[in-house]
């Protein structure tokens, strides 16, 4: 028996409150067929990801709203598998070493080039196919165990 599985386009959310860099990462993105959304800053963000589950985020680490790295700690609190990229125009170690203590995936700065956001961007989506090939194979391993237990109790 085939098995029909439903096709979901690949979403990004392009968090930044520059028009170009949004405008660069459409550009970047509809070729490769992914659905992108846009927020100038973080609570219109998080408005969309109440509506919408997204894999990749890019988030610019000078938000009007709200720093970047608060709004890493709460899309982490509801999405802990989403691969999350700061951007910055501006970088210095102590960013950088926050970034990753709230747990970027990775840090880009400005300006990004067309190259490598479409690198990162793949990278990102492969990582997030890794991790739910990983976390369905956990699944099924769980789901034998406790199939086992089950044959084993009844053996009793």
């Amino acid at each position: 028996m085939c098995e029909i599985q439903s096709f979901e386009p690949k979403k990004i959310l392009v968090v930044d409150d520059e028009k170009v860099v949004r405008y660069l990462c459409d550009i970047a993105s509809r070729d490769k067929g992914y659905t992108v959304f846009y927020a100038e800053g973080a609570e219109e963000a998080l408005a969309i990801l109440n509506d919408e589950n997204i894999d990749v985020m890019f988030l610019d680490l000078n938000l009007p709203d709200m720093s970047a790295i608060e709004l890493c700690r709460r899309i982490r609190s509801d999405q802990p598998n989403a691969y999350i990229i700061a951007i910055t125009g501006y970088s210095a170690i102590v960013d950088i070493n926050e970034c990753y203590e709230v747990v970027f995936d990775d840090y880009l700065e400005k300006p990004v080039s067309f190259d490598l956001l479409l690198t990162t961007t793949y990278k990102a989506f492969e990582s997030t196919k890794k991790m739910e090939k990983a976390q369905e194979e956990m699944m099924s391993s769980q789901e034998w165990l406790k199939d086992i237990q089950r044959k084993s109790l009844k053996g009793f």
